[in-house]
């Protein structure tokens, strides 16, 4: 992808530099015939001395802005590249925000009924045929190399797609019956990529439970008791309580003023203040250390009673414990069972944990 950004660099400045120098050879060629054609009306005896000087001091005041049309042009593409990716956003079809029939908290149970999903850039299907049943109250893992399919079926499951083909059930529901509004309530996502703002830590670990917005001194709005809990649950409290404002410290734009880790960790307290029945975890652990990544399994082991957590794991020794793991490859399904069983089978997820192990 870096070498891509590069070649495409290079052609825009090689484009760039080439560009002035045809316009600097166009106007001199210019300025050449129009000062020709003035000496032979001047030997006509059609323009004098002073005329021909007002006219050529004309000309030169041409010179700077016709050589700055040389920078117009890229300035213009990048106009339009930035233009095409607005467009483009503001084009996209809203998601749905129609709530469904079910507004009750759900259960948990999960099922994918041979699902299929094509993004529209590839020729391939990312998923295909992929059948999964999850009991409610369980943890499941899904594992496989990058690209195998396994952040899609997350993805369909938050309903951030639609499937191309078959269906996903939530406690025997189809999702598009339950409705956006409504699978989401009852959903956290922790993906890899945390989303902070520029608020205390209460708000961003309060953030995810339809808080309303914060006025100025404003703390009602966080039931502090729970956001405590909920940072102890995914082992930040240690840390939060050593910020200079504790819990009321603002983490800055983006989270900036904390680590990654340390903003993971409040991505996953958040997700613990929402206490929603479905828990999806996209490689969550992924900047914690060794010490950190084992208070988070601890807790979400102590605290998966009455939980669906499904967790997308590359490292392979935080999901030992999982009840089921399902090990994706070029989109389907090709091995599930727990860790002992799958070990034992000697396919891919014990290649897997043979190469990480080395």
């Amino acid at each position: 992808r870096a070498n891509v950004v590069r070649r495409a660099l290079m052609k825009q400045e090689t484009a760039n530099a080439a560009s002035a120098p045809l316009i600097h050879i166009v106007v001199s060629a210019a300025i050449a015939v129009i000062v020709a054609f003035a000496i032979q009306q001047g030997q006509r005896g059609e323009m004098t001395a002073g005329d021909f000087f007002i006219f050529f001091t004309a000309l030169l005041s041409l010179l700077p802005p016709l050589k700055s049309l040389s920078s117009v042009n890229s300035v213009i593409q990048r106009g339009l590249a930035a233009a095409g990716s607005l467009f483009g956003l503001i084009d996209e079809t809203p998601e749905s925000s129609a709530s469904g029939k079910l507004a009750n908290r759900l259960c948990g149970t999960i099922e994918f009924r041979d699902v299929s999903y094509r993004y529209a850039d590839r020729d391939v299907d990312a998923l295909s045929s992929v059948s999964i049943a999850i009991k409610a109250g369980t943890r499941v893992a899904f594992v496989g190399a990058s690209g195998s399919g396994k952040s899609t079926a997350l993805s369909l499951l938050a309903g951030f797609y639609a499937p191309s083909a078959g269906s996903i059930l939530v406690d025997g529901v189809p999702t598009h019956v339950i409705g956006l509004h409504a699978l989401r309530e009852n959903l956290s996502l922790v993906s890899q990529d945390v989303l902070l703002v520029s608020d205390s830590v209460a708000r961003n670990i309060a953030f995810g439970d339809s808080m309303p917005p914060a006025s100025q001194g404003d703390r009602a709005s966080v039931d502090q008791g729970r956001v405590r809990i909920a940072a102890l649950a995914a082992g930040a409290d240690a840390f939060v309580s050593a910020l200079p404002g504790g819990y009321d410290t603002n983490v800055g734009e983006d989270g900036g003023l904390l680590s990654g880790g340390q903003r993971q960790r409040i991505a996953i307290a958040r997700a613990f203040y929402k206490n929603a029945p479905i828990v999806l975890f996209d490689e969550a652990t992924s900047a914690l250390d060794a010490q950190s990544e084992l208070v988070v399994q601890q807790s979400l082991l102590a605290l998966g009673e009455g939980r669906t957590v499904v967790q997308i794991a590359h490292r392979l020794s935080s999901i030992r414990d999982a009840d089921e793991i399902f090990v994706f490859d070029g989109g389907r399904i090709v091995e599930r069972g727990s860790h002992e069983t799958l070990v034992a089978l000697g396919g891919c997820y014990a290649a897997l944990v043979k190469g990480q192990a080395a």
